[in-house]
């Protein structure tokens, strides 16, 4: 890996070597916002937002956000 990769290509190298179980919010919102894996995302996202659907790594309700706006823009299901 290059020292002068970008915050996002880190993350990314980081994100191809977690299981779903290990993805975080933070994970979860950027996948959606970054089109990256989106079937992994959704489904995590669904899982937490059934236990709390105003869960949010930035502010309260938006990972709820993020997931109206992935199936807005239709990149899946």
């Amino acid at each position: 890996m290059h020292s002068n990769a970008s915050p996002l290509e880190l993350w990314y190298n980081g994100l191809i070597n977690k299981s779903i179980d290990e993805l975080s919010i933070l994970d979860i919102s950027r996948m959606l916002r970054q089109g990256v894996l989106l079937d992994m995302a959704m489904t995590k996202a669904m899982d937490i937002l059934i236990s709390n659907p105003f869960e949010g790594e930035i502010y309260d309700g938006d990972l709820l956000k993020q997931v109206i706006r992935a199936l807005k823009s239709k990149k899946v299901f």
